[in-house]
């Protein structure tokens, strides 16, 4: 049930109690491709989840502007 990060080269075992947090998305407000993740199978025992989604949008004019779209 490891978090898989494939074009970092990095999984995650899960941990009871634990939680995995991650920013998805550059400042500039593009995607992080880097981030892209998936579920491994479960092997033994099983793997409970909940996600929390974080928006971005409500913040746009609570941060600075940046100069690096790519930041």
């Amino acid at each position: 049930g490891y978090t898989a990060f494939p074009r970092l080269g990095v999984s995650v075992a899960p941990v009871r109690g634990a939680a995995l947090f991650w920013h998805n998305i550059k400042r500039s407000g593009r995607s992080d491709m880097h981030m892209l993740h998936g579920g491994c199978p479960v092997l033994y025992g099983n793997k409970w989840l909940a996600n929390k989604w974080i928006r971005e949008w409500p913040n746009v004019f609570k941060r600075k502007c940046i100069n690096d779209i790519d930041y």
